[in-house]
């Protein structure tokens, strides 16, 4: 999904530890009201039949997310050597393009039905990989910029 996102600025820092016992940072930061909007391809897998994949408009507000970032080298904090996890306190509220939502296609029905019953696993999925884009977003622009040159 290539998306615009806003509200990033609005992340509070709720925790943030120092182990050097055991060499590892932890910083979790809260979002608030964060807003994806773009286009994406849905992709539904039939059985025994070919898949179809339909693009559509999408908007997504997240009225609140935690998102935990574990920096595992005190001598480079980069994040490279991290790991990012998102807890999504609140569903969000998504709204996808008219081609997925009215479709008279009884396979594009079917997916978005299914898409509707698992919206948390879905996004669950989606900040797999967001989450650690979210982080090094906010640390750039709020906190510092980490990146080191050689």
């Amino acid at each position: 999904m290539n998306a615009t996102v806003t509200g990033l600025n609005s992340g509070e820092i709720v925790d943030y530890i120092v182990d050097t016992t055991n060499n590892i940072a932890v910083l979790s930061i809260e979002y608030s009201n964060i807003n994806f909007t773009g286009i994406a391809d849905f992709t539904y897998y039939q059985s025994c039949r070919e898949p179809k994949t339909v693009r559509a408009t999408t908007a997504e507000l997240y009225p609140s997310f935690i998102i935990t970032t574990y920096f595992y080298d005190l001598e480079n904090l980069s994040f490279e050597n991290s790991y990012s996890v998102a807890n999504i306190t609140e569903l969000p509220t998504i709204v996808l393009g008219p081609c997925v939502t009215n479709s008279k296609d009884p396979a594009i029905q079917t997916f978005y039905s299914g898409f509707l019953e698992n919206t948390a696993a879905g996004v669950s999925e989606a900040f797999q990989t967001r989450s650690p884009t979210i982080q090094k977003y906010f640390i750039s622009k709020n906190i510092c910029n980490y990146i080191k040159k050689d």
